[in-house]
């Protein structure tokens, strides 16, 4: 191996914060690193990559820690006054039955969706979390549950407004 790939293993060993792999190709890694060919920068990261991880890194924050609890609020609220108003009396058939149960699968895909994004937060790699991380492989299957539950709903709902 060349120099550039044994220093790049000193610096990062290719795996991302929670364990997975990195999205970098050896080449590109290597591309990335600043190694100059007298040995003075080696393991220092470009100045610009730097700035770059940076955003990356407020961006993350922004989108994970900020827009999706909004959404997930948005979207429970905007469920639990939509079964509120389906439900009522002189509001039954068989359409508002499956706008309901839409509705109810939606609601519980956001829930459990905020549940699995509650990883991108400080302190969720703690010892203490022991349950977050034994929890989440049964939430990960009742997400993708719930999502192809809406999505059956959906073509069932488009089925029998077709018929009808």
């Amino acid at each position: 191996m060349d120099s550039v790939t044994d220093n790049m293993s000193l610096v990062d060993p290719g795996w991302g914060e929670n364990g997975t792999s990195s999205n970098f190709s050896s080449n590109e890694l290597s591309m990335l690193y600043n190694n100059a060919s007298n040995g003075s920068g080696i393991g220092q990261l470009d100045p610009e990559i730097e700035n770059m991880k940076i955003a990356l890194e407020e961006m993350r924050f922004v989108v994970q820690i900020i827009l999706v609890p909004m959404v997930i609020v948005i979207g429970v609220c905007g469920n639990i006054i939509t079964i509120a108003v389906l439900t009522k009396r002189h509001m039954r058939s068989s359409t508002n039955f499956y706008l309901t149960a839409l509705a109810l699968s939606d609601m519980l895909y956001l829930l459990l969706f905020f549940s699995l994004s509650l990883q991108h937060h400080p302190g969720m790699h703690e010892p203490h979390t022991w349950f977050y991380w034994h929890y989440t492989p049964f939430a990960m299957w009742l997400v993708d549950a719930s999502s192809a539950t809406s999505t059956w709903l959906t073509v069932t709902f488009t089925i029998e407004r077709y018929i009808a």
